[in-house]
């Protein structure tokens, strides 16, 4: 079965120069854009399979690639609407129950309110750490 992942993959080795993300002015590449994908599935890497995983990010490239790279190392992302009460966000926690949230700068602070006991931490942080441990 083909995926996503695979597709990019394809892709990447046809036409890696080409824009694959286009955000206001900002333009990835399909080479950048599987790069920074695999970067942060590299991030991911110690936690184990099929991990809930929580993403609270505003429509970007870092919620695509938050995205892909949590489904790339192999973990169940699952997306919180950002346009929600802190009392529906804690609902959705109660039943997923992620052990990890990826969070934006903007969001950090409205997930750190809410009281759920697991990892929260920012994409940008996460991007720049070698592996996440302590899971």
């Amino acid at each position: 079965m083909n995926t996503l992942i695979d597709f990019l993959q394809k892709t990447v080795q046809t036409f890696p120069k080409k824009p694959a993300l286009i955000f206001d002015q900002e333009v990835f590449t399909y080479e950048k854009l599987y790069s920074s994908i695999q970067s942060l599935t590299l991030s991911l890497s110690e936690i184990p399979q099929k991990t809930v995983v929580g993403i609270c990010i505003e429509n970007s490239p870092e919620f695509v690639i938050s995205y892909l790279g949590v489904m790339n190392a192999g973990l169940i992302p699952h997306l919180i609407p950002i346009n929600l009460s802190n009392g529906k966000i804690f609902e959705q926690l109660k039943n997923s129950n992620p052990k990890l949230i990826i969070c934006s700068n903007k969001l950090i602070k409205k997930i750190n309110s809410i009281q759920f006991n697991c990892k929260k931490i920012t994409f940008l942080d996460l991007f720049n750490s070698k592996k996440l441990n302590n899971i």
